[in-house]
């Protein structure tokens, strides 16, 4: 069931589906925040949990120009950025990256529906494909946008205007899945179908109100899609979904 909009029993009618990444299919976004509030500490600073969800979905020069006033010079940025970069491959290289629960399922049953999807990140290209590979589902997604890809990332509606045109499917006819409220902005501004996954209720921030429905996990959002007309169930008792890496 939704979270916030309780009334919103079943998604709407969609041709596509359109997926963030960072904190919706890859847990990626602690182990930012970790490798951040280390390289802080290691120069006598101090990130709180607050400060790094607010960075959530954002993408890197975002991400820079949030910090510069906490760090005060470039010199300061350049080392900031240096030290983080290193914890964070030092934990990927030694513990991968986690794929988000309810993840392999949904891709299961778009496949399985012959529904196209694909994912739109504010992440650029090369880091983006290094996060999937790392996870192991480099070759899951046909379709892959990145921020370096397109004139202006989330909360621009570019990367999900593109997603739309690769997959050939009109933005009004694609659910736009994200976890933050930068990538539901997005996705609105894009004029897609835009669906929140979030674990809280947030039910006055920007992104529930955008959003179509809100959903605390992609379990979730795979049970609301499934389809409920009794003629197409036979097709779906084929599908064989995946609960966990194979």
């Amino acid at each position: 069931m939704s979270l916030v909009k309780q009334a919103v029993t079943q998604v709407a009618a969609f041709e596509a589906v359109i997926l963030d990444m960072d904190g919706l299919v890859l847990d990626t976004e602690p182990g930012y925040w970790q490798a951040w509030q280390r390289a802080a500490l290691e120069m006598g600073l101090h990130l709180s949990d607050e400060f790094c969800l607010k960075l959530s979905g954002r993408h890197a020069d975002d991400v820079r120009g949030e910090l510069k006033p906490i760090l005060g010079t470039s010199a300061a940025l350049e080392q900031f950025q240096t030290l983080s970069a290193q914890y964070w491959r030092a934990q990927v290289q030694e513990r991968g990256i986690a794929v988000k629960a309810g993840l392999l399922a949904l891709l299961d049953w778009l496949k399985c529906r012959h529904i196209p999807f694909g994912l739109a990140t504010n992440s650029d290209r090369a880091h983006a494909m290094l996060c999937l590979s790392l996870a192991r589902i480099d070759r899951e997604f046909p379709v892959v946008i990145s921020r370096d890809q397109v004139a202006m990332g989330k909360p621009a509606p570019d990367v999900f205007l593109e997603a739309a045109r690769r997959l050939q499917v009109q933005p009004s006819r694609c659910l736009a899945v994200d976890d933050s409220a930068t990538g539901i902005v997005a996705a609105s501004r894009a004029g897609t179908i835009p669906i929140l996954v979030c674990k809280q209720s947030r039910s006055q921030d920007e992104a529930t109100q955008l959003a179509f429905a809100v959903y605390p996990s992609l379990i979730e959002l795979v049970k609301q899609i499934e389809p409920q007309d009794p003629s197409r169930k036979p097709a779906l008792r084929r599908c064989k979904l995946r609960t966990q890496r194979t």
